[in-house]
């Protein structure tokens, strides 16, 4: 059974998600092939990090930081190649 710290840094990783959907959702037609694709990549990791995370805590973890840190430029309204260069980094 996951421990506090570790519901908690699911629940980062969903919120992310979500904000992630409302962001793409939200940006004007010209970026949304590139957004499209933002979203698809970020849910693969997103996907691979929980699956991850109840098998190798290292390697969850290196996935969760890059989905963390996507979730910051989402707050800070970054534009959307300089998301997408942070997800296939």
């Amino acid at each position: 059974m996951p421990n506090p710290k570790e519901l908690e840094l699911i629940d980062q990783l969903l919120d992310s998600s979500r904000k992630l959907a409302k962001y793409v959702d939200d940006l004007p037609t010209e970026h949304k092939e590139l957004a499209l694709a933002i979203k698809r990549k970020f849910n693969q990791l997103l996907n691979q990090a929980l699956d991850i995370y109840f098998n190798s805590d290292d390697k969850a973890e290196e996935l969760a930081t890059v989905l963390i840190e996507v979730h910051q430029l989402l707050e800070q309204q970054a534009e959307p190649q300089v998301i997408y260069n942070r997800l296939v980094a």
